[in-house]
């Protein structure tokens, strides 16, 4: 008797590589704005350290007004990978879409 072990479907995954893959596509428009310097010469992690309390109230800051200007992008990336019907309420929803009678037809 030989068992082989069953391995799921690969639509099972795909959720959770969309998942992945936002997440590096993320992380990589950060690191590129992170590394890209702003007109004025002052880079992302360019704070004055004197005072450490005040450079990390100063980094947190920037770091949220990438994140609300990338805010809106996010949620629309998010809505189109995350988002998905059961299957059985899929199939309701095309039949009822092509469940329609003629006026004539008996």
């Amino acid at each position: 008797l030989k068992l082989q072990s069953v391995a799921a479907p690969r639509h099972c995954f795909a959720p959770r590589m969309a998942v992945c893959k936002l997440h590096r596509a993320l992380s990589l428009l950060l690191l590129l704005l992170v590394a890209v310097e702003a007109k004025d010469g002052k880079g992302f992690f360019d704070v004055d350290w004197s005072d450490p309390s005040h450079a990390a109230m100063e980094l947190g800051w920037r770091t949220a007004k990438i994140l609300m200007a990338l805010s809106p992008l996010i949620v629309i990336v998010m809505l189109f990978c995350c988002t998905k019907d059961d299957p059985e309420e899929e199939e309701l929803r095309r039949k009822k879409k092509f469940d329609f009678s003629l006026a004539g037809a008996d």
